[in-house]
C-alpha cells in the first residue's frame, strides 16, 4: 500500500504539470527505493523527498518548462532486486535512475547500470568505495571518510580527546572504511590511538573487547559497525563503568540506537550531510513543506533526495536533450558532472573519484546526542567552500 501511494504521488505530480502545459511529453527519471522491509523506513523517507521537490520543481516550470516524471519501483532492500529494478527502468528508457538505498545493492546494481551507460544518483550511500565503479556514478550523500574525520576534529576541538580507543566491524566494508579515515585524523589531532578492536560478525564477544578496552583508560571511544551493534557496545560499556564520549559513524544519527541503550547512550559525536537546526532559509522552507505535507519532521535522507532531484534539474537545464536515448544518457552525465547547489542541505559540487564517478564536496553537520536530545555542534568544518 505504501509503494501504491507513493507511485501514485509521483505521477500524478507530472500529470497536473502536463495538463496544465499543454500535455507536454515529461522527462522520465526512475527512482530505486527499499519501500519494504526492514530498511522500509530510509527508502520512504527518501521517496517522500523526491515527491516533494518534484512537486516544487513542476509547480516552478519543471526543466525549461517540460514535465519531470519520477518512475518508482520498489527494491525490496536485497541486491538481486536492486539490479532486477535497474534493469526494467533501463528497459523502460528513464534518462537516469536514483538510488538504490543501500551500500549492498548499489555494489551490483550500479556496475549493472554503469555498463549500460546510464547514471545512477545515490542520495544514501557513503561507502567511499561505491563510486569507483564506474563513471556513471554520482551521489549527493558525503562519503564515510570525509565525515568521521569531521567528527574527531569536532571531538577533539570541544572535548579535549587525548587518548582513542576503537571498536568496528572488521568484514563490513561501511565500518572499515570509516575506521581507516579515523586513524590519520586522531593523529592530527594530536591524541593517541591507545587500543584497537576489530571484530566479526559471527565473533563479537563485546565484554571481553570492552574489558580490554578500559584498561588502556581511553577518554573517549570511536566505534563504527551498524545501528544493532553500536547499541550493545554501548550497553556493555555502561555495564562497565566505562562512561566517556562516544565519536560514532553516520549511523548514529538512527533514534533506534538511542531507544536500545537508553542511559547507556550518552555524548555520542557523529556527523552526517545535513541537520534539522541547520536555518539556512533554503532549510527553514524544505522542513516546513515536508512537516506540512507528511506531518513528521524530515530526516536526512529525505533533505538529501529533496536536493538531489534540483541537483538533477540543474543537469537536465544544461543537456540539450535531442530523443536519442543513448545519447542523451552521456550528455546528461557529462552535464551533471559540472553542475554545483545549494540547497536545503547546504552548498555542494562533484569531485571526480579518480578517472571514476562523483562524490559530493558539500557542507557537513556534526551533532552531539546528550541528555537525552540531539545537538547539533556549529564547529565549522564544513565542506571545501
Amino acid at each position: 500500500m505504501i509503494r501504491l501511494r507513493l507511485r501514485i504521488a509521483s505521477i500524478a505530480a507530472a500529470c497536473m504539470f502536463a495538463t496544465a502545459a499543454g500535455a507536454q511529453a515529461p522527462i522520465r527519471l526512475g527512482v530505486s527505493a527499499t519501500l519494504t522491509g526492514p530498511n522500509a523506513v530510509n527508502g520512504v523517507s527518501t521517496v517522500n523527498g523526491l515527491n516533494l521537490a518534484l512537486e516544487h520543481l513542476n509547480a516552478a516550470g519543471g526543466v525549461d518548462g517540460k514535465p519531470v516524471a519520477l518512475d518508482v519501483k520498489d527494491d525490496k532492500g536485497t541486491p538481486a532486486d536492486a539490479q532486477a529494478v535497474f534493469d526494467q527502468l533501463i528497459k523502460a528508457n528513464v534518462l537516469m535512475i536514483f538510488g538504490p538505498t543501500l551500500t549492498p545493492q548499489a555494489e551490483q546494481a550500479w556496475v549493472f547500470s554503469d555498463g549500460a551507460k546510464v547514471v545512477a544518483f545515490g542520495t544514501s550511500l557513503t561507502s567511499s568505495h561505491l563510486t569507483k565503479i564506474g563513471t556513471y556514478t554520482f551521489r549527493n550523500a558525503v562519503t564515510e571518510d570525509i565525515m568521521t574525520p569531521q567528527s574527531i576534529r569536532a571531538a577533539a576541538a570541544k572535548l579535549g580527546v587525548k587518548r582513542v580507543a576503537a571498536i568496528f566491524q572488521d568484514d563490513d566494508n561501511f565500518a572499515q572504511n570509516a575506521f581507516f579515515a579515523a586513524g590519520p585524523e586522531i593523529l592530527k589531532s594530536k591524541a593517541t590511538l591507545v587500543a584497537r578492536e576489530p571484530f566479526l560478525a559471527g565473533t563479537k564477544d563485546f565484554p571481553a573487547r570492552i574489558t580490554r578496552i578500559k584498561a588502556k583508560t581511553p577518554d573517549v571511544l570511536y566505534v563504527s559497525t551498524r545501528a544493532n551493534d553500536a547499541a550493545a557496545i554501548m550497553i556493555e560499556a555502561k555495564k562497565q563503568g566505562l562512561d566517556i564520549p562516544i565519536i560514532g559513524n553516520n549511523n548514529f544519527v538512527s533514534q533506534t540506537i538511542y531507544d536500545t541503550a537508553k542511559d547507556a547512550a550518552n555524548n555520542v559525536v557523529f556527523t552526517i550531510p545535513w541537520s534539522l537546526d541547520f536555518d539556512s532559509p533554503r532549510n527553514l522552507a524544505f522542513i516546513a513543506a515536508y512537516e506540512a505535507k507528511y506531518k513528521v519532521k524530515p530526516n536526512h535522507f529525505a533533505a538529501l533526495a529533496y536536493d538531489a532531484l534540483f541537483i538533477v534539474a540543474e543537469g537536465l537545464k544544461k543537456t540539450s536533450l535531442t530523443g536519442n536515448v543513448a545519447a542523451d544518457r552521456t550528455a546528461f552525465r557529462d552535464a551533471l558532472a559540472k553542475v554545483s547547489y545549494e540547497g536545503a542541505t547546504g552548498k555542494m559540487k562533484f569531485v571526480r573519484n579518480g578517472s571514476n564517478g562523483y562524490d559530493a564536496d558539500k557542507d557537513v553537520f556534526t551533532h552531539i546526542y546528550r541528555n537525552k536530545k540531539f545537538e547539533y555542534w556549529k564547529t565549522g568544518f564544513f565542506g571545501g567552500f
